[in-house]
């Protein structure tokens, strides 16, 4: 048997306390993604302790509190045997989140621990001490920001933007489109601004009510996350002044893509979202164009453009929309193939040195 028939192949973990289906949100969908993306060339466990077990993505739910001091946890680390531990902590970089990564590079031995965040927190100075001593292996973050921040702290930190399925994603048809509309029951002739996210007012999705409102021949439409509680004073105060609002679990979340013609992403709080998020993404794939705020990592990875335009308040936002309206562009999907997850994964975390390390 030569060599390269015989050589073992890798072994990674990839952890999320709160793994389980819907896959709604942006650090799930993360989350899965490195799980399909590291199956190609490796074995791969995916754990969990607050999600559920998700036998057809390899997600095992282990018993351990949220600190992570658990003998089954440690069990099933141990016994797996990892080259690569790759965790995703929904609460991004705080200083538990990091003692946290530290309980799995020490369950780990030698295997190289991955600490992935996806949204800027602020840090104190007990933070600040401490984070320095509790290092894993590599931080990846998405915005210079982030970067910045915890490269000050003596993090080893690379850039990990969000991706999209290429796939999945698709533009759809004018036949296809108006076929959606009549799905959804959205009128086939409006000119459709969405949005998918937190039905929250840190989304600042009242913003939707203005389109709605200002925008001759909008339908505003928001598609509300099913995995967190929604703000039910904020969802009949825009359902009253027009807004379409679905909270149904929608499978599918590629139509509402397809059916649109303009994504608007109004959020404004820091923390609304993950730095790059992955509706945008999507929108673009769909060959949908994109207003948004300066938010996180977006400028840094896409200029602003008649595809993907920018805006710093209310005003502006309703401005760019109502120039798409005016004039729409082409050639969103162009902008995000290199954001494929195999190209955005292979160029950041599957490319990471793999070689053996101190624990």
């Amino acid at each position: 048997m030569n060599a390269v028939a015989s050589a073992r192949r890798r072994r990674a973990i990839v952890f999320s306390e709160l793994l389980a289906p819907p896959f709604d949100e942006g650090f799930k969908n993360l989350a899965l993604a490195l799980i399909c993306e590291l199956k190609r060339d490796s074995d791969v466990l995916g754990l969990t302790n607050f999600g559920a077990d998700v036998p057809e993505h390899g997600i095992r739910k282990v018993d351990a509190p949220k600190h992570f001091l658990s003998s089954a946890l440690c069990d099933a680390v141990r016994k797996f045997a990892p080259d690569d531990i790759y965790y995703i902590p929904t609460a991004s970089h705080t200083l538990s989140s990091f003692l946290r990564a530290r309980v799995l590079k020490w369950y780990g031995g030698k295997a190289r621990v991955h600490f992935v965040v996806l949204q800027p927190r602020p840090l104190g100075g007990l933070a600040r001490m401490v984070i320095p001593l509790v290092s894993p292996h590599k931080v990846w973050a998405q915005s210079p920001r982030s970067v910045a921040l915890l490269g000050a702290l003596g993090q080893d930190v690379g850039v990990m933007p969000s991706g999209v399925d290429m796939l999945r994603f698709q533009p759809a048809a004018a036949d296809q489109k108006a076929a959606l509309r009549r799905a959804y029951d959205i009128d086939e002739d409006a000119f459709v601004v969405l949005h998918v996210g937190h039905v929250k007012s840190k989304r600042n999705v009242e913003l939707l009510c203005r389109v709605q409102e200002e925008i001759p021949g909008a339908q505003a439409v928001l598609v509300g996350s099913t995995s967190t509680e929604q703000d039910g004073e904020l969802a009949a105060r825009i359902t009253g002044r027009g807004v379409r609002l679905i909270t149904d679990y929608i499978p599918g979340i590629q139509e509402m893509y397809q059916l649109a013609d303009c994504y608007l992403f109004p959020v404004l709080a820091e923390t609304g979202s993950i730095e790059i998020p992955l509706s945008m993404l999507e929108s673009l794939a769909c060959d949908v164009p994109v207003v948004t705020t300066r938010y996180g990592g977006m400028e840094q990875q896409f200029p602003d453009s008649p595809t993907l335009r920018y805006a710093d308040d209310g005003d502006g936002l309703i401005e760019a929309v109502a120039a798409v309206k005016a004039d729409p562009p082409t050639g969103m999907r162009v902008q995000v193939q290199p954001f494929s997850w195999r190209a955005v994964l292979g160029k950041s975390v599957l490319a990471a040195d793999g070689g053996e390390v101190t624990p």
